[in-house]
């Protein structure tokens, strides 16, 4: 980031929106509740899918608790 607070693109950046017809946009800086919000998105996504498998007996043992 330039000193005045505008996004500096490097050179690779700058030519992979042509090159993959990308439109780039760049997130609002300073923002942290921009990546708290991702990063809580991602840890729910992780909870579910990667958490312990729920082991009954029946479906009903299950649902009792």
């Amino acid at each position: 980031m330039a000193k005045d607070g505008a996004q500096l693109r490097t050179y690779m950046f700058a030519h992979l929106p042509s090159r993959y017809l990308l439109d780039d946009h760049f997130d609002r800086l300073g923002k942290g509740n921009d990546r708290g919000r991702a990063e809580g998105l991602v840890s729910d996504v992780r909870r579910k899918l990667m958490g312990p498998l729920a082991v009954a007996d029946s479906f009903d043992a299950l649902n009792a608790g």
